[in-house]
């Protein structure tokens, strides 16, 4: 029975690392995360067993074909399992293949220092502002032994922000005159958007709408 779950998995994943390879993707991430998946900084998380999550690791690692292409194990084991059960998942998803590993969600600096110091592997450290990791800087996490670091939410918490002060201001004064300074020229609008290339391409394809 294994060995047809584990035939069955090469089958659902080599067209999709096909797919993302020739799509220039470079990583695929895959976690130990159940359904409903859930932010790793919210509660009532649960995770699948680990030797089903080992698994998918080696089909994963089976089915690439460029060694460049790199897979990110995660865990959220933390939360239900404790530490110490989620760096010893880090440990077996290493052992299957994984190139890159993350444990979600630790709540300490001593936690954070805990991970690399105890699985030997390239890790990635999850800061969210308010979330429950502690918010060390770049150099304190290369210190420990962090080989990246994800800012998950930064982008859309600033943007949540603009845009909330933005509104306010309008509310308030009626027009954009308190607020032009903090918004983005047009023209980086523009260019944010794509905006030339799209005109390209309906020039291109549009013809003559006569004929």
């Amino acid at each position: 029975m294994e060995e047809a779950r584990n035939k069955r998995m090469l089958e659902l994943f080599t067209p999709g690392r096909a797919t993302m390879m020739a799509g220039g993707h470079n990583a695929l991430l895959i976690e130990d995360q159940g359904y409903p998946k859930r932010c790793g900084h919210f509660e009532g998380k649960a995770v699948i067993p680990a030797a089903e999550m080992v698994q998918k690791i080696k089909a994963a690692v089976d089915t690439r074909h460029d060694d460049d292409f790199l897979v990110l194990a995660r865990t959220d084991a933390r939360a239900n399992e404790g530490l110490d059960a989620a760096l010893e998942r880090m440990r077996a998803y290493a052992e299957a293949g994984a190139d890159l590993l993350f444990l979600e969600a630790p709540l300490s600096r001593s936690e954070l220092a805990r991970i690399p110091r105890e699985v030997p592997g390239a890790h990635i450290a999850n800061v969210v502002h308010g979330g429950k990791t502690p918010m060390l800087g770049r150099d304190e996490f290369a210190a420990l032994g962090f080989a990246g670091i994800l800012y998950a939410n930064a982008a859309m918490q600033a943007a949540i922000l603009a845009m909330q002060r933005t509104l306010a201001s309008l509310q308030r004064v009626g027009s954009l005159q308190e607020m032009g300074d903090e918004l983005s020229s047009f023209a980086d609008r523009q260019l944010a958007v794509g905006y030339e290339d799209w005109i390209a391409l309906e020039r291109r394809y549009a013809g003559d709408a006569s004929s």
